[in-house]
């Protein structure tokens, strides 16, 4: 069983003899293949083959047809490794405190203590993943990789981390993707607001 995701991080589920784990066996994939991003066509057990995307390209294109990429597959450095695996169990963790707090806010009062504690470790959980997902916005506006770094920053979750973003953007002379920050983080903000209008 494996898992891909939007960061270009490619996850093996693993026996370690007592139970069961997630092992990082490729990471930024989308550089490996000198893109942007990698469009994963399958998994064998020594490689990923798939096709590299560059720009705003989210998918190959049909025609004319694309050259498939093999990337080897192995750990990364393990620094990094621990990085994307605290941020895959950070958000197995936030699914699992969301459910908590909709589950006792089935039989408490909003005002309960219990519902009030639950939704602290909700805001805890997103910090950890903010945090995470930061680390890997600054790395990709460092190399100048602008639709890597927005779509990091689409996942963010609390105010005040697309302000940082937005600094970093800034930091690194990027006003396009800045601008693009800018229109993300006001629909977010808007979708949010008819959320809790709806509610």
């Amino acid at each position: 069983l494996v898992a891909f995701d939007s960061t270009g991080a490619l996850q093996c589920l693993v026996d370690s003899r007592t139970s069961f784990r997630w092992s990082v066996q490729l990471e930024d994939a989308g550089k490996l293949a000198d893109g942007d991003t990698f469009w994963i066509a399958a998994v064998t057990r020594a490689a990923a083959i798939g096709v590299a995307c560059h720009g705003v390209e989210i998918h190959p294109s049909v025609a004319p047809r694309p050259a498939l990429k093999s990337l080897r597959l192995g750990q990364p450095l393990l620094e990094k490794t621990a990085g994307l695996e605290g941020l895959f169990h950070a958000s197995l963790e936030l699914h699992r405190a969301r459910r908590r707090f909709d589950q006792l806010l089935e039989r408490h009062a909003e005002e309960d203590d219990e519902v009030l504690d639950a939704k602290d470790d909700i805001s805890d959980v997103e910090l950890v993943i903010d945090k995470s997902l930061l680390k890997m916005l600054e790395e990709a506006c460092r190399g100048n990789r602008g639709p890597r770094a927005l779509e990091l920053f689409s996942r963010l979750r609390l105010t005040k981390s697309f302000d940082v973003a937005v600094k970093v953007a800034n930091h690194y002379k990027m006003p396009n993707l800045v601008d693009r920050m800018v229109l993300v983080a006001r629909a977010k903000r808007v979708a949010e607001e008819n959320t809790k209008a709806a509610q």
